[in-house]
């Protein structure tokens, strides 16, 4: 029997290296969709090199070995030909490997860029999208396709002749986008003074239990914090907000001041109770956690716009109050969300889609009351990406009416609903403006949490983080980082399924290189749910594959997950003995 090098010998402090900075980490790779258990890019080319290449008897072979896997620690495509010619050596006709538990793909997108013809599978479909993403569709040749259909494209032809087609026509596809969205969307973010805000700060509010009145729920009034502006040697004292209530009438507002708050929130810290107690702001009654919790359950909350955010080139971000234009603005999003035709039968505008309240341990908005995937955004929010939906699935029709291939209109619109994933990581009610750093924190926590909170962020149709421009230009960066290597390579072979029923026969496999999914670690369907519902409405005129389903709440099969779920309500089989069983079904221990 063949021993490989990974039973002998693993370049430990070169992965260790390497993981930690620079090439290694993988952040171009990570950065191009949104997928969890992140790993190092130097891990994964390690395992591959390391699980093909045959462990040799003499020690000097073994040291030569040794030295052509450290020396490819040192950067992408660093002993890309001396391993291609090593393994051409040991695999005369060709190495293949297989990683059943591919996630992202970083696995077979290091076997793919030696040019070892490498499946991927995995049981999620949002995972699926992600490794074709990544794997597959930059490692191939797209010259041969037509010119896309659209008005302008010509021009930016010209423009971009020298990058890659695939770059310069995911490019062009993203900008359109948001020129199409800014039209959809811009009466609903009107401009102010000639410009449109950046994004806008909200609260849900809660009746009082004592006096009725409606009051936001806060857990800080802080907007920017105070700071010396070197370039322009003046002093920013910084912005913050106080709530101003109107006994007679019970309606409040906001008032922006410079400096630090005046006041304190209205969630505050008692001592003794769990979590925080929601002060009301006209009579001061407290309200516990719990009836928090209740009053959320019974859907007595509603949502009140505080603060919006202005581009402004001294300070960064400037807030002030919401204009009359602005409000009436999210009244008329309400109204035109209520009336939005459906995606197709079973495919309502609103997800519809079940959140499971017995999720609430690490899906936080399961807990206060949140039923469906579609309740986590607010009127305009979700309005916004029924929108984008409509927009992205449009040309996919239109690119296939024009003759483009499948695959083709597959990579241009996947590309454009890894854009919209990576929005919703930035655009629900869970999404908190990061006071320190003026951006919008991701809602995911410890990797695939989704995080709660009674005050949120809002970012808008116009440019600053977390708009759509703006991840649109990280993913054209991470994509040219994918097309830069010059030895290109195979395309991975990137697929749904289950690592107990492998595709390939027996025999057909070199090695099985795999990081599988551990215990109750991560919860990667559950917390991708949020992502999948909306990608079925985006993308699957390009993708039919990803919307079908056997699950009766129509979100991804969770059958197979090899995982374990602590803390569920009800009877989820996803037990430690299901995980035992799923793990140890695997066909990967067969004959390679």
């Amino acid at each position: 029997m063949t021993i490989r090098m990974i039973e002998r010998w693993f370049p430990c402090t070169e992965v260790s290296k390497h993981s930690a900075k620079g090439w290694g980490t993988g952040s171009a790779e990570k950065g191009l969709f949104t997928w969890f258990a992140s790993r190092p890019l130097a891990q994964a080319k390690a395992a591959v090199i390391c699980s093909l290449l045959s462990w040799p008897d003499e020690e000097g072979e073994q040291n030569r070995l040794k030295q052509l896997v450290r020396d490819s620690m040192q950067g992408y495509d660093s002993g890309n030909r001396e391993l291609r010619d090593e393994l051409a050596r040991q695999y005369p006709k060709g190495a293949r490997m297989c990683d059943p538990f591919s996630g992202r793909a970083m696995i077979p997108l290091e076997a793919a860029r030696l040019g070892i013809q490498a499946w991927g599978l995995d049981y999620s479909p949002v995972a699926t999208l992600a490794g074709k993403l990544l794997a597959d569709y930059p490692l191939r040749d797209w010259d041969q396709e037509p010119d896309l259909p659209f008005e302008g494209y010509q021009q930016h032809k010209t423009d971009y002749f020298t990058e890659p087609r695939l770059l310069r026509d995911v490019r062009f596809v993203l900008d359109r986008i948001a020129d199409l969205y800014e039209q959809e969307m811009g009466e609903y973010y009107p401009a102010v003074n000639g410009q449109r805000p950046w994004g806008y700060l909200w609260a849900v509010t809660l009746p009082c239990v004592n006096c009725g009145s409606s009051f936001p729920l806060t857990v800080s009034l802080a907007l920017r914090n105070s700071s010396f502006r070197k370039r322009l040697q003046i002093e920013d004292p910084g912005q913050s907000f106080r709530i101003v209530v109107d006994g007679t009438t019970g309606k409040f507002c906001s008032r922006i001041h410079d400096g630090p708050p005046e006041a304190l929130p209205t969630l505050v810290k008692v001592k003794g109770r769990r979590g925080k107690a929601a002060v009301c702001c006209f009579c001061g009654h407290s309200h516990p956690l719990d009836i928090q919790k209740r009053m959320m359950r019974d859907g007595l909350q509603g949502d009140a716009m505080l603060a919006v955010a202005d581009s402004d080139e001294e300070v960064g971000k400037r807030y002030r109050e919401p204009t009359e234009a602005e409000i009436e603005a999210v009244v008329a999003a309400r109204k035109a969300l209520a009336v939005e035709p459906s995606f197709g039968p079973g495919l309502p505008a609103i997800p519809d889609e079940p959140l499971n309240p017995g999720l609430s341990a690490f899906i936080g908005p399961a807990g206060y009351g949140y039923r469906t995937w579609g309740e986590l955004c607010n009127d305009r929010q979700t309005l916004g990406f029924v929108r984008l939906a409509r927009i992205i699935e449009g040309m996919s029709r239109e690119m296939l009416t024009e003759g483009l291939s499948d695959d083709y209109t597959a990579a241009l619109s996947g590309y454009a609903g890894s854009n919209l994933v990576r929005r919703l990581r930035r655009s629900t009610r869970s999404a908190t403006l990061e006071i320190p750093y003026q951006k919008v924190h991701d809602i995911y926590f410890n990797d695939s949490g989704i995080s709660h909170s009674f005050d949120y962020f809002e970012t808008g149709c116009g440019d600053g983080p977390a708009t759509w421009q703006s991840l649109a230009t990280h993913t054209i960066r991470n994509l040219g980082k994918q097309l830069n290597g010059r030895f290109g390579g195979l395309p991975a072979i990137v697929q749904r399924g289950s690592a107990m029923e492998l595709p390939m026969p027996d025999g057909m496999l070199d090695a099985v290189v795999t990081d599988p999914p551990y215990d109750a670690m991560i919860n990667y369907c559950d917390s991708s749910d949020l992502l999948f519902a909306w990608l079925k409405r985006a993308i699957a005129t390009s993708h039919p594959w990803i919307g079908v389903t056997t699950d009766p709440g129509g979100l991804q099969e969770k059958t197979n997950e090899a995982v374990i779920k602590f803390g569920s309500l009800g009877d989820d089989h996803r037990t430690e003995a299901h995980y035992r069983t799923c793990i140890t079904s695997c066909n990967v221990h067969r004959d390679c």
